[in-house]
């Protein structure tokens, strides 16, 4: 996947400069500039929600029809359908994706500390590669100790203040 995502992302002969090049715009350096860089970053995360998707999916192919249709016989509209059907039968499934995912949202922070000259103005510099850099290419593995104790501290809270929280929003068909 990476090799995929330079390729398309090569500032000289990418994917997305070439087409850039068909309507007369210039592509940015993608990778190589601190105002693209992120949302370059971005873009390639994006491409990994299809799981989470499919699971959604399920969840609202598992709805019950007879549900909407007796909302219907009672004059509800599609909002109120989508608010009082919808949302509440696919809650356990946002319980699931936001645990599953908080790993991805918290590590996505900047680290504040910059050493390596390689990034483009540190705009992608991010905590987890800080982490990485000290612990196996600088060695120094008691500070790297303490930044990842840091961050399970951090995923440990978040997830934490999901579950706390879950009794009060999420619906359970059973109960």
């Amino acid at each position: 996947m990476a090799l995929l995502w330079l390729w398309i992302f090569n500032p000289r002969f990418g994917t997305i400069n070439v087409l850039l090049s068909y309507l007369g715009v210039q592509g940015p350096l993608w990778l190589g500039d601190e105002a693209w860089a992120m949302p370059a970053l971005i873009v390639m995360s994006v491409w990994g929600v299809g799981g989470g998707m499919l699971i959604y999916l399920g969840a609202l192919q598992g709805i019950p029809t007879a549900l909407y249709e007796a909302a219907t016989i009672d004059g509800a509209g599609p909002w109120r359908k989508f608010l009082s059907i919808t949302v509440p039968m696919v809650t356990p499934v946002l319980l699931l994706n936001l645990v599953m995912g908080r790993d991805r949202v918290v590590p996505g922070l900047h680290a504040g500390v910059h050493h390596d000259q390689r990034w483009p103005n540190y705009a992608t510099f991010l905590y987890v590669y800080y982490l990485y850099q000290n612990a196996f290419e600088w060695f120094n593995m008691g500070y790297a100790a303490a930044l990842s104790w840091v961050l399970f501290l951090i995923i440990l809270a978040c997830t934490f203040a999901i579950m706390r929280t879950s009794s009060r929003w999420v619906y359970y068909e059973a109960e």
